[in-house]
């Protein structure tokens, strides 16, 4: 029995080594031969509804979770193309069992150095330090985490109508120097205007 055990215990980890190699490779493959870079695009651009670009390093990631991290996110107005967002480092976690079937369905995406691009560029936008959203699509309930450094942390849900220019929003926020909040409002916008709609807070 102890033969059996001190076996197995010196087969488990070279075996899970192995799977996390050969999952690695594969992979790194179908991304690759798919067009990795322009399939994760495709798919972030289809969720979120305005074009994504991916223009610096696409790296394969296993850990913390299976997917794609890299730099210089951008995202651009459908109408305009002009920047309205770009981030620094980004991670993409992907669904695993979708991918064993060789389709891309991101659960959780992490940007890094989040910039709203102000009506001047990127220069007088306005800095995120860290921002995720988990199971984001177009239409669908998804929730976020919003690091604002020393204003504290904000966290919520929200569900985006593109084609009414909508979004359903809640958010709880606060930080060490403020008091807790709670808001639930409806974001209406346009390409010159937003306003908010019944507006409830705590």
């Amino acid at each position: 029995m102890k033969k059996l055990a001190r076996r197995f215990f010196l087969v488990f980890p070279l075996a899970v080594l192995l799977l996390l190699v050969t999952l690695y490779f594969a992979l790194d493959a179908w991304l690759q031969s798919a067009g990795g870079r322009r399939a994760v695009e495709r798919v972030l651009s289809e969720q979120l509804g305005m074009p994504v670009g991916l223009l610096g390093e696409f790296n394969i990631m296993l850990l913390p979770a299976t997917g794609v991290s890299g730099t210089n996110l951008v995202v651009r107005d459908s109408a305009t193309g002009s920047e309205w967002a770009r981030g620094g480092r980004f991670r993409v976690s992907l669904e695993l069992l979708p991918l064993v079937r060789e389709e891309l369905r991101i659960h959780e995406i992490v940007v890094e150095d989040l910039v709203l691009v102000g009506q001047d560029g990127a220069e007088s936008g306005f800095v995120v330090p860290s921002t995720s959203v988990t199971g984001f699509a177009a239409g669908e309930p998804a929730d976020f985490r919003i690091d604002l450094g020393a204003w504290g942390e904000a966290t919520g849900e929200f569900t985006w109508w593109p084609q009414r220019a909508e979004v359903d929003f809640a958010l709880a926020w606060g930080g060490f120097l403020f008091p807790r909040v709670t808001l639930e409002t409806v974001i209406h916008y346009a390409e010159d205007a937003v306003h908010f709609s019944s507006l409830e807070s705590d």
